[in-house]
């Protein structure tokens, strides 16, 4: 087993698809510079498997889906205007419940 990060950086309106290990258990979310990454308890020895996240932007509208699970909030400062910004991000997984 290894902890290892995975970049997600799309926002609001378009997925994040993410290869990792297959049974990959994701653990924390959290900002490096204004860059948004997952950290996952992994076997990389496993087959990879395509996940699927959602970031979304404190008041944006997020779908009413039962698919959709929420997984962590972070926060990030702009480089360039110096603003807070604070993010939710969602996991799709289509059939659990």
């Amino acid at each position: 087993m290894k902890i290892l990060k995975f970049k997600i950086d799309k926002h609001n309106t378009v997925p994040n698809m993410v290869e990792m290990p297959k049974d990959a258990d994701v653990i924390h979310v959290d900002v490096i510079g204004e860059d948004i990454f997952l950290w996952a308890e992994v076997n990389p020895e496993n087959e990879k498997e395509t996940r699927e996240y959602w970031i979304y932007d404190t008041g944006v509208e997020i779908p009413n889906d039962p698919d959709f699970f929420y997984f962590g909030t972070c926060k990030r400062k702009s480089l360039i205007t110096d603003e807070w910004f604070v993010h939710h991000v969602y996991e799709k997984v289509k059939g659990r419940e």
